[in-house]
């Protein structure tokens, strides 16, 4: 989506089904505390698409979202496939320092694996009793409704599903961040 037409978000407005849907799921599963949301694209799919880029590549797929606002920032396999360790590393960056250790919910959306135990194994002695949840909704729709209300979200740069998410939350003045920009 070009820059000038992502203000278009503010028209798409979810169904009152939707809504009730994520405001029920948000208050079973987090007790409407606060969360942080991720995306992970980690699938052999998403993963050979990414091979392809190449350091000459400045656009590809939904990247204008995150290399438009920052001429320096440059297109990487890194940005599109992170790997786990990055990931980890990055989650764990954000709990501590931009939560103070006191978030206790983490929302993971993927298209393939949802890396639960990793994330529990790096965070464990960061947070007492954290809730990491997937959830793999029956319509997609609704990984983007959850992650939209989120305290916190991080998503892949080069995702359309992720640039969903992002405009939202830009919307509605909501913080977020994209996979290696910390």
């Amino acid at each position: 989506m070009l820059a000038q037409d992502r203000s278009n978000q503010r028209f798409m407005i979810w169904s009152d089904s939707i809504n009730d849907q994520v405001a029920n799921y948000i208050e079973k599963t987090f007790n409407n505390e606060k969360f942080i949301a991720i995306h992970l694209r980690n699938g052999v799919d998403w993963e050979n698409a990414c091979s392809h880029i190449s350091p000459d590549h400045h656009n590809y797929m939904a990247s204008p979202q995150c290399l438009d606002e920052d001429p320096k920032r440059k297109l990487s396999k890194s940005l599109c496939f992170p790997s786990k360790e990055l990931i980890l590393n990055q989650l764990e960056h954000v709990v501590k320092n931009k939560f103070n250790k006191q978030i206790r919910h983490i929302y993971i959306a993927t298209d393939k694996d949802p890396m639960i135990n990793e994330i529990k194994n790096r965070l464990n002695s960061v947070v007492k009793d954290l809730n990491i949840v997937f959830y793999d909704p029956w319509l997609p729709l609704l990984d983007i409704a959850i992650m939209t209300k989120s305290e916190f979200f991080i998503g892949n740069c080069v995702s359309s599903f992720t640039s969903f998410v992002k405009r939202d939350r830009d919307i509605n003045n909501k913080e977020s961040t994209f996979w290696t920009f910390f």
